[in-house]
């Protein structure tokens, strides 16, 4: 099984350098002589090095970047067991954030029938999660007639399920692009040793059509939000691409869109990476209502893509000293 893995990986590398060496009219075996320095020196994945731009820094810019060899590193120096169950668990998740959730919710294995029913119509819309999937798959919208045989027969699918169903978010109307999802903000942070809170490479993802989810893995598009003031910096990662000025739905300008609420964003996040003392490097997501912030989950394992592959790079640099 592990030489059809490296048989399959150093076929898609070919395929990949293959296509950098088309677009670029460059050398293919320079491209590759290049690829095998930066996933030896530096740990660099091959999609990285293409969508991510790799090829394109010099060696004192590459020894800086977030590649997934120095995101491993930190998560097995920053993250422990104990802490990685409860971001994993999204109902414990839930139960220890309820100051930033307002959300209802229920887990299916623990719920009443009267539980649901109240549940039920208290809600025009569910959002469905499976609690054995990640990165948004599986999710789906549950629209409601309310009556009573629908309630019934979805309490009776739900209870034989493993799942987290939630109320359906309304998010703030300047945060709606003509897409189903609700758009949600991810932030990065680390916390050092001496417990400050560091916040970095916050994005807004949007997503796409009807999908009900908002990543970048489902097809939707990612812009850089600058810390400090909460504004949009660049154009968004889009497709393996840094194209996207518009949001694809809409003809809204995304460079320079204020995103609400952002004090309210910066004080969750840092409020709550000060309760995973066991858990230092997290990638939070937020999403922002007409009323304020809801905090939605952590991850003890964000993605290096919305790090390093486009907007401001070289978090590995600016992040190892609190190591």
């Amino acid at each position: 099984m592990r030489a059809k893995q490296v048989f399959n990986y150093l076929s898609k590398c070919n395929r990949r350098i293959k296509e950098l060496a088309k677009a670029n009219r460059e050398g293919y075996f320079s491209i590759w002589f290049d690829y095998i320095s930066a996933f030896v020196s530096h740990g660099c994945l091959i999609d990285h090095y293409v969508d991510g731009r790799f090829y394109m820094y010099r060696r004192n810019v590459r020894k800086r970047i977030m590649t997934y060899r120095r995101l491993c590193e930190f998560i097995r120096i920053c993250n422990k067991p104990e802490e990685v169950k409860l971001l994993n668990n999204k109902t414990e998740f839930n139960r220890k954030f309820s100051k930033w959730i307002s959300r209802k919710w229920l887990h299916s294995t623990e719920m009443s029938r009267n539980q649901f029913e109240n549940l039920y119509n208290h809600c025009d819309r569910l959002i469905v999660k499976p609690l054995d999937k990640c990165e948004g798959k599986g999710i789906y919208a549950l629209d409601l007639k309310h009556t009573e045989e629908e309630c019934n027969q979805v309490y009776e699918e739900f209870s034989k399920q493993d799942l987290l169903i939630e109320e359906c978010l309304v998010q703030h109307p300047a945060l709606f692009f003509s897409n189903v999802s609700v758009n949600t903000i991810r932030v990065n942070s680390l916390l050092d040793k001496e417990g400050n809170v560091h916040l970095f490479k916050a994005v807004l993802r949007v997503g796409i059509g009807d999908s009900v989810v908002d990543n970048y893995n489902a097809g939707g598009v990612e812009y850089p939000i600058d810390i400090e003031t909460g504004i949009i910096s660049s154009l968004g990662f889009h497709d393996n691409k840094l194209q996207c000025i518009y949001h694809p739905l809409s003809d809204k300008v995304m460079p320079g869109f204020n995103i609400p609420y952002w004090d309210k964003v910066v004080f969750c996040i840092t409020e709550a990476s000060k309760q995973l003392p066991l858990c230092r490097f997290v990638g939070w997501d937020i999403a922002i209502t007409k009323d304020g912030v809801e905090l939605i989950e952590g991850n003890h394992n964000p993605g290096y893509v919305s790090m390093e592959y486009f907007g401001e790079i070289g978090w590995y640099g600016n992040l190892k000293k609190y190591l």
